[in-house]
């Protein structure tokens, strides 16, 4: 008789990284971001991205607070020490910007989809038997249901 399994966990995971004069720094898996990282990230990401798409015709201060936002994902992506993040360049800092932002989309996406339903579940609610993700999409088609109650909430 075979035996069957019924999970399969893997704590030893290869991380992509990073050389930096020689040296590999691993860059962060969104398991190892803390709810606060992430959403510094995202908030840091929208405006970064915005910010690069329009480089040829920022102004000096958008210039500065471009800077600041790409030192702060350096911060967050990249598992390196200060001296080591503080030698980088603008460009290089670009760099690790987009390959942990192309490398952890999916990976965010699902983590945030997480969250959200751990959030809800420690608020009290629950999801309705048979929600179903719609077609297409990363949520739900179901509504959350009232504790003790089978109508669905509202908003």
């Amino acid at each position: 008789m075979a035996d069957k399994h019924v999970l399969d966990l893997t704590t030893d995971v290869e991380r992509p990284v990073v050389t930096i004069d020689g040296i590999a720094y691993p860059l962060r898996l969104a398991r190892d971001l803390t709810l606060q990282d992430f959403k510094n990230l995202e908030r840091l990401s929208i405006r970064t991205s915005e910010l690069m798409t329009r480089a040829r015709s920022l102004t000096k201060a958008e210039n500065v607070e471009l800077a600041a936002r790409l030192k702060e994902v350096a911060r967050i992506a990249l598992e390196a020490p200060a001296p080591v993040l503080a030698k980088l360049s603008d460009v290089q800092r670009v760099m690790v910007f987009k390959v942990f932002t192309e490398l952890l989309t999916p990976t965010l996406i699902l983590a945030a989809r997480a969250i959200a339903m751990d959030q809800t579940l420690a608020a009290g609610g629950r999801r309705s038997p048979g929600a179903k993700q719609s077609p297409g999409s990363y949520a739900s088609t179901a509504g959350l249901l009232k504790r003790g109650r089978r109508a669905r909430q509202r908003g």
